[in-house]
């Protein structure tokens, strides 16, 4: 894999034992992966939304912007990470009618 890979956008794999841990998103998986390592050594505060992860490996998975969420719930639903952020509720949008 080219190694300017974790600087671009894409999805990654946080694993601890082989196990994964973690699957995020980001639009770069260097400043993530950093922001989770960092604030499992450190703590975080309550209301930030990098949540402090202890893992010893990451896989990097660079993708287009338009296919990086179809990516992440594939690989969400394949691995089964032990720890799943709270995922928002897909926006309702009002249907628009038009009458004639």
């Amino acid at each position: 894999m080219d190694a300017t890979a974790i600087l671009r956008g894409g999805v990654y794999v946080l694993r601890a034992g082989g196990r994964a841990v973690y699957v995020g998103k980001a639009r770069c998986m260097l400043n993530m992966i950093h922001a989770h390592r960092k604030g499992a050594r450190r703590g975080v505060p309550a209301w930030s939304p990098v949540p402090p992860i202890v893992f010893d490996a990451v896989e990097v998975h660079p993708e287009h912007p338009d296919r990086v969420d179809a990516l992440l719930a594939r690989l969400t639903d394949e691995l089964q990470p032990s720890w799943v952020p709270f995922q928002f509720p897909a926006p309702v949008v009002p249907q628009i009618t038009r009458r004639l």
